[in-house]
């Protein structure tokens, strides 16, 4: 035999699921309980109770006759031994007395053996008993473990039930965090704070606002309340981090599917059939169960007997457990109705904080399976979703990453970051933090600091004390400055770069920053066909430098307003064609005009109206030639042209024009030969033609008297002209992978010569005359590793100490190991 524990455990749910029970589910177990213990009961009690106890009846032929007639009436039985209703055997008995005038039920005249009694009670029992009495206690215990097992299949379905038990471990680890601690602490704290403070007023009769806000400001001055919500335990710390991203990860996983909605409302509408069922036939198959059976075994050849009268001896007492059932029944079907309204009259798949009493303000509407279960926990205890929405709202989380930010970084820290950028500047830069750490502003010395992916980016009031800061880089952040902190970086902030992927990173606030004198913008100003118009631009009254690196089709109508005091302008379009230059002619105080990457096929002509031009830079554009050169005298303060990455083929021998050039870049093009005419140009001293197609190198190149920098790399060059070297000011000489066979001994009289580079070309020697470039080191000499060994004694005596001597990597032989202190030094 089994127990009711045993029958019960079948479908019962682990105990950790219960907060997922609302009260009428919980009621809907106890009573599915309850009849389970009906079906055991009356199962044991036709188990162990005499089932039918049996007499024979004795009656003359008339009477017979008469019985065996009703016998066969359908209205009376089904068959021959089924039971009779006792009051229509009395009806059917006077009728055939009154009939018949003769009723004699004569009595026992042979009495039958003990054994013969039980045989005909079993068989009574089995063949005039109907069906339904003697099983109907199965039926109720298939019935209800039915209905047990339906209401808990939720719990075991393995789609289900994964997510339930996983959203319970994270309830239990949002309940055990630290974190929720301090969070409800503070609210407490704050609420009572709030309380006393209107109790005040109210006795002093002031505006109830003006003391709360007055209270806040005293709480979090507090010492006592301000130290303990700042010391949270690193790990403790970490954990609540990890808690917020499981959190985050469960919901967009639950909140795709209704699953669990569908399942729990399918199993209610499943019980709620089958208790209607168990209601109708319950109901038409009470009648049978009476107390007195007629019955016709058939065993007259044993007994002696054909007809017998038998009592039910249970009757009465399963009539009433069936009405007892039947009540439990239609209360289950009730709760279930209850239920019922409750899902149709509630949005389940929709669960909203702002009706429930928490503390943030900004929690998001959840919807789907996690609003279904956030609305059954409710039911079972609403303090559940009052702790578990701390780690559903975003303003917890980031006040939870700020202050392990700021445990974090301390000033000592933060003084160990800071590196000398290219300006020389004191730079820190912050990479992918949650806001700015507390300790940043109490830095001082601080001179440019680089904001690069952090989020939540708030400059306080504070970083008035970083009185040295000129420079800010904000790096695809979103930065809110407060009034106070915008007012003084607008007087203080020389340099803002900001680089953006989309137009809600550019702060509005650039126009209050009215001393700005260079201002970088990356990211494209053209998105979606949504246009950043730069309005900002009309307020930068003090703009000197702007640089513009985007997808521009034009230059933006508003740096028409920064135009005249321009002193450099800077476009890298990315590959995009810039068209209508025209309007560059109002940037008259314009020095230095870069546009790189722009498409340009002609040099526009809007350029040679500036006539304050000093550096033009036309690098990666689409120029085939340069025939507007002649122009270029227009710009008689040109002193650096950079032509560079374009699709040059010949240039014009028209270089005359200008006569201040000092540095010329006309590198990565297609060029075969250089006019004379450039080599006129007297203050030319940096001159780059590396990666064209030059055969030679005029000889006329000897008059580049002030020439310093020549670079004539990836070239078809064979040999270079003797006329070369006497370039006496010369001290940096590139010819790498190049043709050339020897090196002529006249580099001698190059004698403030640091720098050559012969990499890539077929020398087999060196000429002795080298040794009289003194200036020449091992660090400046780039040669092919066989070359380094031919090299001359008074070069290598130079080499006298390898602490002194910066090696280049390209003069070591491909292993490393091969020699150990060259190794270290790299």
């Amino acid at each position: 035999m089994f127990t009711l524990e045993e029958i019960s455990s079948v479908s019962k749910p682990p105990p950790s699921f219960r907060i997922f029970k609302p009260w009428w589910d919980a009621f809907m177990d106890y009573l599915a309980l309850t009849m389970l213990m009906v079906a055991v009961f009356g199962g044991t009690t036709q188990i162990y109770k005499e089932r039918t106890v049996c007499l024979p009846i004795t009656i003359n032929k008339t009477a017979r006759s008469s019985i065996d007639a009703n016998f066969s009436r359908r209205d009376m039985f089904v068959d021959f031994n089924l039971s009779i209703d006792p009051r229509l055997i009395r009806q059917r008995y006077d009728s055939i007395s009154r009939d018949a005038a003769i009723y004699a039920v004569v009595g026992n005249k042979s009495p039958l053996d003990y054994q013969q009694y039980r045989y005909v009670n079993q068989a009574c029992y089995f063949q005039a008993v109907p069906w339904f009495p003697k099983y109907f206690t199965y039926f109720i215990l298939l019935q209800t473990v039915s209905l047990m097992i339906c209401s808990n299949f939720w719990f075991k379905y393995p789609k289900t039930s994964s997510k339930i038990e996983h959203l319970i471990f994270i309830l239990e680890k949002c309940f055990e965090s630290p974190w929720t601690t301090d969070v409800l602490s503070l609210a407490v704290t704050e609420d009572s704070s709030k309380m006393n403070v209107r109790v005040q007023e109210k006795r002093k009769g002031t505006a109830p606002s003006q003391g709360i806000s007055e209270s806040l400001r005293g709480l979090t001055k507090n010492p006592a309340i301000k130290k303990r919500f700042q010391m949270l335990d690193k790990k403790d710390g970490e954990q609540a981090k990890a808690l917020f991203e499981k959190v985050r990860k469960f919901r967009l996983h639950v909140e795709l599917e209704d699953t669990i909605y569908k399942l729990y409302l399918g199993q209610l509408a499943f019980k709620i059939v089958q208790c209607l069922v168990v209601l109708c036939y319950f109901a038409l198959f009470i009648r049978q169960v009476g107390f007195d059976v007629l019955c016709r075994p058939g065993v007259e050849a044993v007994v002696g007997y054909d007809l017998f009268i038998c009592s039910f001896s249970i009757a009465y007492l399963l009539r009433r457990l069936i009405l007892v059932y039947l009540l439990l029944v239609g209360a289950y079907l009730g709760l279930c109705l209850h239920t019922l309204i409750w899902i149709i009259r509630t949005p389940l798949k929709q669960y909203s904080f702002e009706k429930r009493e928490t503390q943030f303000s900004d929690i998001p509407e959840v919807k789907n399976d996690f609003a279904f279960l956030l609305h059954m926990i409710d039911q079972y205890d609403p303090l559940y979703c009052t702790r578990f929405c701390i780690f559903l709202s975003e303003t917890s989380e980031k006040k939870l990453k700020l202050l392990s930010l700021n445990n974090y970084w301390t000033v000592e820290k933060a003084r160990q970051q800071l590196t000398r950028n290219s300006k020389e500047q004191l730079e820190l830069q912050l990479f992918m933090l949650t806001g700015i750490p507390q300790a940043i502003y109490d830095v001082t010395e601080l001179q440019s600091l680089n904001l690069e992916l952090c989020n939540d980016v708030k400059i306080s009031t504070k970083i008035t004390q970083l009185v040295n800061l000129e420079e800010l880089a904000i790096v695809n952040c979103m930065v809110i400055v407060k009034p106070a902190a915008l007012f003084f970086l607008g007087n203080q902030l020389h340099s803002l770069s900001v680089t953006f992927s989309v137009h809600d990173e550019v702060p509005e606030w650039i126009n209050k920053l009215t001393r700005l004198k260079e201002l970088s913008l990356i990211g494209n100003v053209n998105i979606d066909s949504k246009t950043l118009e730069l309005d900002f631009l009309k307020e930068l009254r003090y703009l000197k430098i702007l640089r513009l690196n985007s997808n521009l089709t034009k230059i933006p109508f508003n740096v028409l307003y920064v135009a005249p005091h321009l002193t450099g302008l800077s476009i890298f379009n990315n590959k995009n064609k810039l068209e209508m230059l025209h309007n560059l002619g109002g940037m008259f105080n314009l020095a230095r005009l870069d546009l790189q990457n722009c498409e340009l096929a002609t040099v526009p002509l809007g350029i040679f109206s500036i006539n304050n031009l000093q550096e033009l830079n036309l690098q990666g554009n689409a120029l085939t030639n340069v025939d507007e050169l002649e122009s270029f005298h227009r710009l008689p303060r040109l002193s650096s042209l950079n032509l560079s990455s374009n699709k040059i083929t010949s240039l014009p021998d028209t270089f005359t024009s200008i006569g201040n050039l000092g540095r010329f870049n006309v590198s990565d093009n297609q060029i075969e030969t250089l006019p004379n005419s450039l080599f006129s140009i007297q203050k030319l001293n940096y001159l780059d033609v590396s990666a064209n197609r030059l055969a030679a190198v005029p000889s006329s190149i000897k008059y580049l008297k002030n020439l310093r920098a020549l670079d004539l790399s990836s070239n078809n060059l064979l040999a270079l002209p003797d006329e070369l070297f006497q370039c006496r000011k010369l001290k940096t000489l590139k010819v790498n992978d190049n043709s050339l066979t020897v090196l002529s001994g006249k580099i001698q009289q190059c004698t403030l010569l640091s720098k050559l580079e012969l990499k890539g070309n077929p020398l087999e020697e060196l000429p002795v005359e080298i040794r009289q470039c003194t200036k020449l080191k091992r660090s400046g000499l780039i040669l092919d590793e066989f070359l380094s060994e031919t090299l001359p004694m008074s070069i290598k005596t130079n080499l006298s100490s390898l602490q002194d001597m910066p090696i280049d990597v390209r003069l070591l032989a491909p292993g490393k190991g091969s020699h150990p202190q060259l190794d270290n030094i790299v």
